[in-house]
């Protein structure tokens, strides 16, 4: 193997060229206050799925707006519907086909099938217990056995309940 000559550089360059990072830390400016049309609106809570948490739900701030729920993001008011889409990619199964078509889920060794219509179920009563084609699923709190899976659908904690196959009575 045959060496390359470093390049020299003086002693002064190799400081300058270390110095460049060692500038003052740029003070970050402050979010702008919301507009007063915004803060005027009543104050509301909308749970919506958020996969960073450990129950992958939270509470968000908001505000009920003439048109609907609305939250200031980005500078700007926004449609709750437009910071969370109801997809699959937000973790949505409102417009997903398998739950149209009332596809059973598989889980946990059991099969699970749609039951009944969507329906609120506070996030306090939910945990956590897997995910389906991308789509989070959930179960309550105090069940002893994963008996039924809860699948978000829409923002506001609506939920398609799907219930273990081989508790339906024929």
């Amino acid at each position: 193997m045959k060496w390359m000559p470093l390049p020299r550089v003086s002693f002064v360059a190799l400081l300058a060229m270390m110095a460049t990072g060692c500038g003052p830390t740029p003070v970050p400016q402050p979010t702008p206050a919301p507009p007063p049309e915004y803060v005027a609106m009543p104050d509301t809570l909308v749970c919506v799925v958020d996969r960073a948490t450990p129950v992958g739900l939270t509470h968000l701030p908001a505000k009920v707006g003439s048109q609907g729920i609305v939250v200031y993001s980005e500078g700007a008011i926004r449609p709750l519907e437009e910071i969370h889409p109801v997809n699959m990619i937000a973790g949505y199964a409102g417009q997903e086909e398998w739950v149209a078509r009332g596809d059973p889920i598989p889980f946990s060794n059991a099969r699970y099938v749609r039951i009944g219509g969507e329906r609120r179920v506070d996030l306090d009563l939910l945990a956590r217990v897997g995910e389906h084609l991308g789509i989070l699923l959930f179960a309550g709190r105090e069940d002893p056995a994963t008996e039924a899976l809860y699948i978000p659908t829409t923002p506001g904690c609506i939920f398609q309940a799907y219930v273990r196959e081989d508790l339906i009575e024929p």
